[in-house]
């Protein structure tokens, strides 16, 4: 998509979405999606803050439609805190995470694979914010819920990719880390070519 598409994408998303604001109940669903599509768009051109804005729309309409603890919040908890980190807040981000992955936690279970998910999320937002020893927690603790869930393919293949990398953020100069580090790249790249 070309910028100036995005620009005028994101001008009409934002327009339709007043728009429904004015004219529709708080709990209309079509709020929560123009919302969504906004943010998107606002984030692709680079408006960050509108981006996190129209998220935090999209999120309260989905909370006034399914309530706070909702599994359907999980999409719109993702969106909010990867525009969040993309706005250099990085603490708001971290908070997102946190609620996203206790809220999968509840609903999901911690032996799923939507558990595993969310704590992979929240570790690439801690590899993007150069926090590569939480990061590697969180790769740890997902790995963990994909094998109890019984994922044995990408998604493990990548958080097993993910950790190697971001042992090597955390401690580059062990030696048994470094060791620890290549054994997880080689087995996530050996899951991933199957």
């Amino acid at each position: 998509v070309e910028a100036v598409d995005l620009e005028a994408a994101s001008g009409f998303a934002s327009r339709a979405l007043r728009l429904a604001r004015d004219t529709r109940a708080p709990d209309d669903p079509v709020i929560g999606t123009l919302a969504q599509n906004a943010g998107t768009l606002l984030l692709g051109e680079g408006r960050t803050q509108d981006g996190v804005e129209a998220f935090e729309v999209a999120l309260r309409n989905r909370e006034r439609i399914h309530g706070r603890r909702s599994p359907e919040l999980s999409g719109p908890l993702r969106a909010l805190a990867t525009a969040q980190i993309q706005n250099g807040e990085t603490a708001a981000a971290r908070r997102t995470h946190e609620r996203r992955c206790d809220l999968v936690a509840d609903t999901a279970g911690t032996r799923s694979v939507a558990w595993g998910d969310a704590l992979r999320d929240a570790g690439t937002m801690e590899m993007e914010a150069g926090e590569g020893r939480r990061a590697r927690r969180l790769f740890e603790r997902a790995i963990e819920a994909y094998e109890s869930a019984g994922e044995e393919g990408e998604l493990l293949g990548r958080a097993k990719l993910e950790l190697g990398f971001a042992m090597l953020r955390a401690d580059p100069r062990a030696l048994a880390v470094r060791k620890r580090a290549s054994e997880e790249i080689r087995s996530g790249l050996l899951l991933l070519e199957h």
